[in-house]
């Protein structure tokens, strides 16, 4: 059953999807303690258009996130271009226009005196202070006192995450511009004190670059959507593929991946000493998320290395040990004298000495004794066994003919497995190696790097 994408839920009684979005904490004061800044319906109870709908809602999020984010902390403009200078000073004309008729037709003295209109006193005051403004600009003006215009100029670039100073390329000019719209503003203030008809501007529109998105920004969309429960292997799997991938193309953007690159990135993959699978495991990684990108995000048109792949080997070949080599091994002083691994915590003290042993006379996987309990010790038909399953919450068999009973070799009895056991049930412990430090969805993991085979 296919699952959820980011924010995707369902109400009670209903089979349409709804989608939201919870405000981020760093950025709640920006929506007056709201818990969501979006919610929605999706209007289908289609699950697969669902999540299409819902992944292109999340990256707009983001983006709208990130750029609030910016201008909490705005970071320094490179430069005021032309067409930027042009839009903060219509944006100032805009709003300080707009301010002005809100004053006139809504303002705090609307309720009582709507139908009168302003009242004769705040009219006065206004005009007063348009006039004492268009002095100050014009003088301003005369004398190029551009920097009277510095705080909003200062004000309208922190909107877009901006901050501007003397070093900024274009400074002077945006404060000449700046100057020229604050004049210009207290003049359309004037003009309609005069009872003249001035329209507010529509507000500018600036027009931004399009985002470059790079395989990387579809990597951690695809990491922070919700309801794929991968484990943390599989995502650090993904991201070496990802660096991979990075170092050979030099980043290129997701929309200029040609199939080229994908073939020439595949002989690249194959020069390298790695095995086969593994190989192939990089090249797939890298596909499903240009799939991702493709598919879900819908950031690029096609999929451009849709088919390419890599045949590998489906079975690696492990030589047997020899007798020499067994008896090499089991020479080591953790054997002969039970000098545990020093990194205890990590191999698990006991485990230690006990797992290759066992490994040995049982021929079962390391990860299958790692995650023992105490209570797959069990004796049946008078025979101590050990009892592989997948019982108990995080235990995992490689397949379902995996899960058996292996009989204990006498051995290991002769060696006092049994007393260790009886020691680990008396003290309350469930798992029969408690100090070994297991890994999701590879348990062997931390004994292997700390024991040498």
């Amino acid at each position: 059953m296919a699952k959820r994408a980011t924010g995707i839920y369902l109400r009670t009684g209903t089979n349409v999807y709804q989608w939201r979005i919870r405000v981020p904490k760093d950025l709640a004061a920006l929506y007056a303690g709201k818990e969501w800044a979006d919610r929605r319906t999706l209007s289908t109870s289609n699950l697969a258009q669902a999540n299409r709908l819902a992944a292109g809602l999340y990256a707009t999020w983001l983006t709208t996130f990130d750029q609030q984010r910016k201008q909490l902390s705005p970071k320094p403009a490179q430069a005021l271009t032309p067409e930027l200078i042009q839009f903060l000073a219509e944006n100032f004309r805009h709003d300080a226009i707009t301010l002005d008729h809100w004053v006139r037709t809504e303002g705090y003295w609307a309720k009582d005196t709507r139908l009168q209109g302003m009242p004769e006193k705040l009219a006065t005051e206004l005009t007063d202070y348009y006039q004492q403004q268009h002095a100050l600009y014009s003088r301003a003006m005369a004398t190029s006192n551009i920097g009277l215009a510095l705080p909003a100029l200062e004000d309208e670039a922190s909107k877009l995450g901006l901050a501007v100073d003397e070093n900024t390329p274009g400074f002077e000019d945006a404060l000449t511009a700046m100057l020229k719209a604050m004049r210009e503003s207290v003049e359309a203030g004037l003009e309609r004190n005069k009872g003249k008809t001035v329209p507010t501007p529509p507000a500018p529109k600036l027009k931004e670059p399009e985002k470059v998105y790079h395989l990387r920004d579809v990597f951690e969309l695809w990491k922070e959507a919700d309801g794929r429960k991968v484990t943390a292997d599989a995502v650090r799997a993904r991201e070496r593929a990802l660096m991979l991938f990075e170092e050979f193309t030099h980043n290129t953007p997701i929309a200029e991946v040609t199939r080229q690159q994908g073939n020439a990135f595949k002989a690249w993959l194959q020069t390298r000493k790695e095995a086969s699978k593994t190989v192939f495991d990089r090249l797939t990684y890298v596909k499903s998320l240009l799939n991702y990108a493709y598919r879900e995000l819908e950031l690029i048109p096609r999929h451009p290395w849709d088919g390419i792949t890599i045949d590998y080997d489906t079975e690696t070949l492990r030589k047997p040990w020899t007798t020499a080599q067994i008896a090499a091994f089991f020479a080591q002083p953790l054997f002969t004298e039970y000098a545990l691994p020093r990194l205890q915590k990590r191999s698990g003290a006991d485990a230690g000495y006990w797992i290759p042993l066992m490994g040995l006379y049982t021929g079962a996987r390391s990860s299958e004794l790692c995650q023992l309990h105490v209570a797959d010790i069990v004796q049946a038909d008078g025979i101590w066994v050990i009892d592989i399953n997948e019982n108990a919450e995080g235990k995992t068999v490689k397949t379902k003919a995996s899960r058996r009973l292996v009989p204990i070799h006498s051995e290991l009895m002769r060696l006092g497995f049994l007393d260790y056991l009886a020691a680990t049930r008396k003290a309350g412990h469930e798992r029969l190696w408690p100090q070994l430090l297991l890994r999701a969805g590879k348990p062997s993991h931390n004994f292997s790097k700390c024991v040498v085979v």
